[in-house]
């Protein structure tokens, strides 16, 4: 069975400028400026968090499910750049089932135990995406009894 080729396209990381600290005259004291809270600024504050933790657990998952000491150039290729369709499945998941960040480290745990104990294993491009459900179902399982 052909595999299927993942095609990435890299979205350059952009960080937002630093902000001076302003100083009040009469105290001395220096603060940093106050963020608008408009529902607007809410919402695009949530929506860079999520997608940051999606691209942060994503390349994780990737990293450790398809690494292993002798692997090909396209698995060399999905360990270090996940796919935007695993990314962006990653980050749905996350945002609809609301899991802390508890569940996801003890996930990526399980992945870890998974791989170290069944070296073996030969990941395939596609699978990371039942492996992440999997992992995810399991931790939550175990964190909420």
């Amino acid at each position: 069975m052909p595999q299927r080729q993942h095609q990435q396209k890299h979205t350059p990381i952009r960080l937002a400028p630093r902000q001076q600290p302003t100083t009040n005259a009469s105290s001395g004291s220096t603060a940093l400026p106050m963020e608008s809270s408009t529902p607007e600024a809410t919402r695009r504050k949530r929506a860079r968090t999520a997608d940051f933790v999606a691209r942060n657990t994503s390349a994780m998952i990737c990293y450790l499910w398809f690494g292993r000491s002798s692997i090909s150039p396209t698995q060399a290729r999905l360990q270090f750049v996940p796919t935007r369709a695993f990314v962006d499945f990653i980050q749905n998941l996350l945002t609809t089932t609301q899991v802390s960040q508890s569940v996801i480290v003890l996930s990526l745990h399980y992945i870890y135990k998974l791989k170290t104990e069944n070296p073996d294993i030969d990941a395939m491009a596609g699978s990371e995406m039942r492996l992440a459900v999997a992992a995810l179902m399991l931790a939550n399982k175990f964190l909420d009894e």
